[in-house]
């Protein structure tokens, strides 16, 4: 906003103007630059990021600072339904977050100055310091024993946060001073930032109700996310009334559960190439806020929470996961969650068979107990967890069927690198029956929520989502899901025809189900991948060549993992086949 008028400004101006140009270019510059920031002209986003600029090449922090300040509040001020076709909206949160970022950072040095100054050491700070104190208007009393300020304002805003203010004071403490400027920065830092979380939530609600903006909410989410962490977390001496607490609370929770609800959506119809670098990119942002919010409260975590983490891990490619070991082994996690979240960062990234299929078993228990309380899981984080443990499960049989969504998480979380190994036959008896122990759980819970259509439906309206467009997702993802387990496993082709002669079964009009009806809920290949072509997630097949020929289905997508590069690979993942089944 436009700094106040004061009666001499009009004369004064250009005068300063007038000499500066008798200066060198240097001075000229600096002085402009000071009287543009305290004109009553108002300024466009472009020339204050201009003297922004100027103030960083200067090294002028009052400059930097008052750049920052006014583009911020013209940024706060933007009129989000202006965006009729959602033009522009990633950069203008992109610019809005760098500025706010830019702000807050210099807060934080006034911070840090009087941290390092009541230490009485050299201060690399010591600049804003000085603005700080110039801006609150304080002077260091000369000649003093102690360190004392005089007020030159006795009456401004700041003063209300003096402790042991008496009356009209004139003067006041190092540590009286100190106290109130932490107070009213980190009052600013509320009310802008809760300013800033308000836009963001218009920006979100924009892009949910365009579908071209679908690849901007996740980064929207995360800045939410981030930014009300900041507030809540970082600066604990923030004056905090229990509704700022809650509020920002409310964005911390809401923001991550909508997140799940949007990245890892029932809805794979949206995969593309650009979405997925794009929401695996913001994962792994969203996995070092969750991490960090539980590593400085200590907190223990509710099971929705250790699920979220745990979709996080496995969503998200796991090189430097063990810098997060000293601290997430500290938050109460029950069993066997902590089991899982324990190998999670204190794996050694190897691929061997033991390794992989203790993996397996602890995802296996921790589902098994998490389904008796499915209501305390996000529906498409269940299902996430599920096609992983498919994934995982089926590599030991040498080959692997599971569709191109799948198949692409799974190798991000491998950083696009998979040892033959992983596709080594297992052997002995014991390794075979908690196979089909593990395949048996698959396929009995996919079967039990497929023909319990109510319980299903309560756990979709329970997480708020939209009854008639997410319940058929739903289903028709538990039968993908079937299906894949009946390829992989040789076995529970009886469940699979159990739902598909269900009289009553409808669940898209995309025509998955048709391939099925039409032979008799047969299971091969051929028909799968026609099925999954329908909808739009081609079936991917990943064979030890060595050791077993590929199938011949032409809707399929065969896929070298072991000797293709990333490039080639997500090539391969996202060329279109048109070849129909017959």
């Amino acid at each position: 906003m436009p700094f106040k008028d004061f009666p001499s400004r009009k004369d004064l101006f250009p005068k300063l103007k007038a000499l500066a140009n008798n200066c060198s270019h240097h001075i000229y510059e600096v002085v402009y630059e000071k009287i543009q920031l305290f004109s009553c002209k108002e300024l466009s986003v472009q020339e204050l990021e201009d003297h922004l600029a100027l103030s960083l090449k200067h090294q002028n922090v009052k400059g930097q600072l008052l750049s920052a300040c006014r583009i911020l509040d013209v940024l706060l001020l933007t009129d989000v339904s202006m965006y009729k076709l959602g033009t522009k909206v990633c950069r203008s949160v992109k610019k809005l977050i760098h500025h706010w970022n830019i702000w807050k950072k210099m807060i934080d040095r006034f911070f840090k100055y009087f941290d390092f100054h009541k230490e009485q050491e050299i201060c690399k700070f010591q600049d804003y310091g000085l603005f700080c104190l110039e801006y609150l208007g304080v002077v260091r009393r000369p000649f003093s024993h102690h360190a004392e300020y005089f007020l030159i304002y006795p009456d401004a805003a700041w003063v209300k946060y003096v402790p042991g203010r008496s009356g009209k004071m004139e003067c006041i403490s190092f540590n009286q001073l100190v106290c109130a400027a932490r107070s009213y920065w980190s009052t600013e830092l509320l009310v802008v930032g809760k300013k800033l979380l308000m836009l963001l939530r218009s920006f979100q609600k924009l892009a949910v109700e365009n579908s071209k903006l679908m690849y901007c909410l996740s980064r929207i989410l995360i800045q939410i996310f981030e930014a009300a962490q900041f507030l809540l977390i970082r600066y604990k001496f923030l004056r905090l009334t229990n509704d700022d607490s809650d509020y920002l609370k409310s964005c911390i929770d809401l923001s991550a559960e909508e997140y799940f609800l949007h990245v890892f959506s029932l809805d794979w119809r949206k995969f593309s190439r650009a979405i997925a670098k794009q929401s695996i990119a913001s994962r792994k942002l969203l996995k070092e806020a969750i991490l960090k919010k539980f590593m400085e409260e200590g907190a223990s975590a509710s099971l929705t929470q250790v699920i979220q983490i745990t979709v996080l891990f496995l969503g998200s490619d796991r090189e430097h996961n063990e810098k997060y070991k000293e601290n997430i082994l500290k938050i109460d996690i029950e069993a066997p969650w902590n089991s899982l979240i324990k190998d999670f960062v204190s794996s050694t990234n190897s691929q061997t068979s033991d390794d992989t299929m203790q993996l397996i078993w602890y995802l296996y228990l921790a589902l098994s107990k998490a389904y008796k309380s499915k209501s305390s899981m996000f529906p498409s984080c269940f299902l996430f967890l599920l096609n992983r443990l498919l994934v995982l499960l089926s590599c030991f049989n040498g080959f692997l069927y599971a569709t191109r969504s799948s198949v692409t998480e799974w190798l991000v979380h491998l950083n696009w690198e998979v040892k033959k190994e992983m596709f080594s036959r297992g052997a002995g008896l014991s390794f075979s029956v908690e196979r089909m122990r593990i395949y048996d759980f698959m396929a009995n819970t996919i079967h039990e929520l497929l023909m319990k259509k109510q319980g299903s439906e309560e756990w979709i309206m329970k997480w708020r989502l939209e009854l008639r467009s997410k319940f058929p997702l739903l289903m028709q993802k538990f039968m993908v899901l079937m299906s894949l387990i009946c390829q992989n496993s040789g076995k529970y082709t009886n469940l699979f025809k159990d739902v598909v002669e269900r009289s009553d079964f409808v669940i898209t009009s995309d025509s998955f189900m048709d391939v099925f009806f039409l032979n008799d809920g047969e299971i091969c290949p051929v028909l799968i991948a026609e099925a999954l072509h329908r909808i739009k997630d081609p079936l991917v097949i990943v064979n030890n060549v060595e050791r077993y020929p590929f199938d011949h289905a032409k809707r399929a997508i065969f896929l070298d993992v072991f000797k293709g590069v990333k490039e080639n690979i997500i090539k391969e993942l996202f060329r279109e086949k048109s070849t129909p089944m017959y």
